[in-house]
């Protein structure tokens, strides 16, 4: 499993340089592409898709690894979750004051900050159904115990959650 965010970025810088598009980049810029490439590079079996949802990508990439794990379909699922701004229309388009942010400032890691800001990050992960994860050499280092998805309708904002959704996830959740 592959979260999406940097494809569409990727690909965006070659629209000005049309001359530079071969096949390799037209294959490789696309979404449907990206986690069955790897796949295939890393001779990997089984299910390989991109799952693209915006900020919840790698949330929903996670559940999704979870799924066959608990139906004991497979053992070991790897997913990952890549978000590289290279193109700056994605940062432009955000910038205006109360875009994102109502007051336009943003304070990273400081208890005053209101809103949101894009950043760049990757992670992967490798989950283990704990019977595999036990015969495996390496240490454990959480377990999972629920994981949902859902669409929670209107909101308050983009980047806001509505409270009352995230309460009913988590106790279904609690109810697993």
């Amino acid at each position: 499993l592959s979260s999406a965010a940097w494809s569409v970025n990727q690909a965006a810088r070659f629209l000005a340089d049309r001359a530079s598009g071969d096949v390799n980049r037209m294959t490789g810029n696309t979404l449907t592409v990206i986690a069955t490439r790897l796949s295939s590079n890393l001779n990997y079996q089984g299910p390989s898709f991109t799952v693209n949802r915006a900020c919840s990508s790698s949330r929903v990439a996670l559940t999704l690894a979870v799924e066959p794990i608990r139906a004991a379909t497979v053992e070991t699922a790897m997913l990952g979750g890549v978000n590289l701004l290279w193109f700056p229309f994605w940062l432009v388009g955000f910038s205006p004051p109360s875009r994102l942010c109502p007051t336009g400032r943003y304070g990273p890691l400081d208890p005053a900050a209101k809103g949101n800001l894009r950043g760049e990050g990757a992670i992967v992960r490798v989950l283990r159904s704990r019977a595999a994860a036990r015969r495996a050499p390496t240490r454990i280092h959480a377990t999972i115990v629920g994981s949902e998805i859902g669409q929670d309708g209107p909101t308050t904002g983009l980047s806001l959650p509505s409270p009352e959704w995230q309460r009913r996830m988590q106790e279904q959740i609690n109810t697993e």
